[in-house]
């Protein structure tokens, strides 16, 4: 294209509601994908990024992502939520605010595939395998392919022990300044 978009005051993301294909919009070029179902539009400065394999829950602009293990649910058990939520407004977050994924929907997932979301730098994972984030400790955060990892016990194991409270409130706190 001769004419540059942005220069007339149309961005990506206004390209991306009237396109069936993904639009990548890279300084002067302009070129499409096919995207396959269960994908969102993500827009980050001048390029829009289309995720065509996770289908987040939440603020998918967010860089802050929950994982979750829920084998056959398609929402966070009610006791679980609540929890969550206490934990979220602790640290001045809400499940609005942010992005989840439960991964029971994604078995074969690996973490260079998770890894590859540009606008997560922030990860909290709850009852996943230590297998899935390499070489990460539990309990303590990690940094991986330069994003911020904690791994711990999912939350209905989290809610009803003290010692594993304290462990995830002292993780959360270094992870968020807080």
């Amino acid at each position: 294209m001769e004419d540059n978009a942005t220069d007339k005051g149309l961005s990506p993301v206004f390209y991306s509601h009237f396109f069936n294909e993904g639009i990548y919009l890279i300084k002067d070029k302009m070129t499409s994908m096919t995207m396959r179902p269960r994908e969102s539009v993500i827009a980050e400065n001048d390029i829009v990024y289309s995720e065509s394999v996770f289908a987040f829950s939440g603020n998918i602009r967010s860089h802050i992502l929950l994982l979750f293990l829920y084998p056959g649910k398609n929402d966070l058990p009610v006791k679980d939520k609540i929890f969550l939520e206490k934990i979220l407004g602790a640290i001045g977050l809400s499940l609005e605010s942010i992005a989840w994924l439960n991964m029971a929907d994604y078995p074969e997932t690996t973490w260079a595939e998770m890894a590859q979301n540009p606008q997560f730098n922030t990860l909290v994972a709850f009852n996943i395998k230590n297998s899935f984030f390499p070489d990460t400790p539990f309990g303590e955060i990690a940094v991986l392919n330069d994003k911020n990892v904690f791994l711990y016990h999912s939350l209905e194991e989290i809610s009803a022990d003290a010692e594993k409270k304290k462990v995830l409130w002292s993780g959360l706190k270094k992870m968020f300044n807080k």
